[in-house]
């Protein structure tokens, strides 16, 4: 028995289409649009990139002097301080934009845009600059908490349609601890082999 070509080559035709379908399926949800944030806590420097497009949110209840759009990873509430990530954006917002770092029962950040005014503007698209961001200024305990928040997505929580922004942790602190110590490992091994 001799092996059908006609029907391989079928077989063959059909698993390419369906891989060309998957990926069309696939694409779209691939380039949604995306704010990252990349903490680097060797230059303690934040830099946002990426776009979004979604509805901010005005907490007023239609009285329109306020619109809001924020994003939460970790504690919600206890104490804080915040670092000014107006620079992070091409938008202008005349009310807020800052990255609060929380000290709470767990620790979080909470990135909070806003404009406020009679009528206050609502706004859609945020374009991010690529501008890095110094939190050196943050008191000692903030900026250690910044340093330990690892890689995950910050979730929407004031505003619709955006997504949650991705938080890009350098280096990553679950990845920093290892390294530290095998390196007090190696020293006390070297030293005890002196």
């Amino acid at each position: 028995m001799g092996i059908d070509f006609r029907m391989e080559s079928t077989c063959v035709l059909r698993m390419n289409k369906s891989l060309l379908l998957s990926l069309f399926l696939i694409l779209p949800i691939a380039s949604q649009a995306m704010i990252t944030l990349t903490i680097d806590s060797d230059t303690e420097t934040l830099t946002f990139t990426g776009t979004d497009t979604g509805n901010s949110f005005d907490p007023t209840g239609g009285f329109g002097i306020f619109q809001i759009a924020s994003w939460q990873f970790g504690a919600s509430s206890g104490t804080n301080e915040t670092v000014d990530i107006s620079s992070g954006f091409s938008e202008s917002f005349n009310d807020q934009s800052g990255l609060t770092v929380i000290d709470g029962t767990t620790n979080g950040i909470r990135l909070v845009v806003s404009n406020s005014g009679a009528p206050a503007a609502p706004f859609t698209d945020l374009t991010a600059t690529g501008t890095p961001i110094s939190y050196a200024g943050l008191s000692a305990p903030y900026r250690a908490i910044l340093s330990s928040i690892p890689s995950g997505t910050m979730a929407l929580d004031q505003g619709t349609g955006y997504s949650g922004i991705a938080i890009n942790a350098i280096p990553e602190p679950s990845a920093v601890t290892p390294l530290l110590a095998a390196g007090i490992l190696l020293t006390s091994l070297r030293r005890k082999s002196l």
